[in-house]
């Protein structure tokens, strides 16, 4: 006996658990997992897959119906036993026949084409008008007794029921139409048990849910005009667009860049513009050492401009005692009578003053010069 314990309100409890209750557990579980494998593998065997490749598709059918193919061969077991209700396949354009083994139920599936079938290629690319206007057309066919559009796998098929009178008796037929990869392809279903019931119907349903197609992807040249001028024309104005698009960045870009190139020309002229007014104001208000000049002063033996002033500060004084000196002299009685005397000597100032000056003038171009020539003005 295996002792297993646990807990339960804080307390150990142990219980107990027999070997063959062990082995009864374990062949339990072992019948269910065979069961269960039994069980799928039926499923797994009711159906039946077969492929037509002339029309790009397969369709599963129960394994209880005898299937009939154009590859099938005439010495088949299957062939045998309905060569007497097979019709021929080249000349009604049949492709697969499936005989329910009660013989209540027959499928059909065949296949036709034309230059609307090429064109159109498939019902999906229809619009509602005009799949509302074929189905208008099945609806009005002869003997056809209801018509409706159903959808299974994201393809179109309009299912119609048919009542067809044939040799005294009626032949019970529900239909199911389809375009694919631009063929018609027909699904019909004959009762001869009777009309068409919802068993019937359940099972039509059952075989066009388990149909897949190949579908083919085709060339932009093999659709019709409209729909290549509908693609040039997006591909055109998603051109136009990206080039506007482009364009508009572009200039954004370019004029962005333009602002920049302001922004410095401006900031560059303003600065400009305030030293060329510091540098008025200095020449305005400097003195000593702050004079625009005085970097020269006593450079290679330059006179600076401070004692340049000082020097016609001193002539000017000496000329006006001077002048005072002759105004004293002249002041006596006498001074009318040397009137022509002082005239004289006044215009021998006016001679000295104006060389004076002129003495001035050539020091300051004397100084500019020297400037010009110094080490410091030099360019190296």
């Amino acid at each position: 006996m295996y002792n297993v314990y646990y807990y339960f309100n804080g307390k150990r409890k142990v219980y107990g658990m027999k070997k063959k209750f062990v082995g009864k557990s374990l062949a339990i579980v072992l019948a269910l997992f065979v069961i269960a494998t039994s069980v799928i593998t039926a499923f797994a065997d009711t159906d039946h897959q077969y492929s037509i490749d002339e029309l790009k598709l397969s369709v599963k059918l129960p394994t209880y119906m005898d299937v009939v193919t154009r590859n099938l061969s005439t010495n088949d077991e299957v062939y045998k036993r309905h060569s007497k209700s097979v019709l021929n396949f080249q000349e009604y354009g049949i492709y697969l026949q499936a005989f329910s083994q009660d013989g209540k139920q027959i499928l059909t599936i065949t296949m036709d084409q034309d230059e609307n079938s090429k064109t159109v290629d498939n019902y999906n690319t229809l619009d509602d008008s005009q799949l509302a206007s074929i189905k208008e057309k099945f609806s009005q066919a002869e003997n056809c007794q209801s018509c409706s559009m159903d959808t299974y796998n994201d393809i179109i098929y309009f299912d119609s029921i048919i009542n067809t009178p044939s040799d005294g008796n009626t032949l019970y037929v529900t239909k199911a139409d389809t375009l694919v990869n631009g063929m018609y392809i027909h699904y019909t279903l004959q009762s001869n048990d009777g009309e068409i019931d919802e068993a019937d119907k359940e099972f039509m349903t059952t075989v066009l849910k388990n149909v897949r197609y190949e579908l083919e992807s085709k060339s932009i040249f093999d659709r019709d005009i409209m729909t290549f001028i509908w693609i040039i024309g997006t591909v055109l104005v998603v051109i136009i667009i990206s080039i506007i698009i482009y364009n508009i960045i572009r200039k954004k870009k370019r004029q962005s860049r333009l602002d920049i190139i302001d922004d410095r020309m401006y900031r560059n002229d303003r600065k400009d513009r305030q030293q060329a007014e510091n540098a008025r104001k200095n020449r305005n208000t400097a003195t000593g050492a702050e004079r625009p000049d005085a970097f020269f002063d006593g450079v290679d033996g330059i006179a600076s401009s401070e004692d340049i002033d000082e020097i016609e500060k001193a002539l000017i004084n000496e000329a006006h005692q001077q002048v005072s000196e002759y105004a004293d002299k002249y002041s006596t009685q006498d001074a009318y009578d040397e009137t022509e005397e002082y005239g004289k000597e006044k215009a021998e100032y006016s001679e000295f003053l104006g060389e004076d000056r002129n003495s001035v003038r050539e020091r300051r171009k004397k100084r500019v010069s020297d400037r010009k020539n110094s080490r410091r003005g030099r360019k190296f």
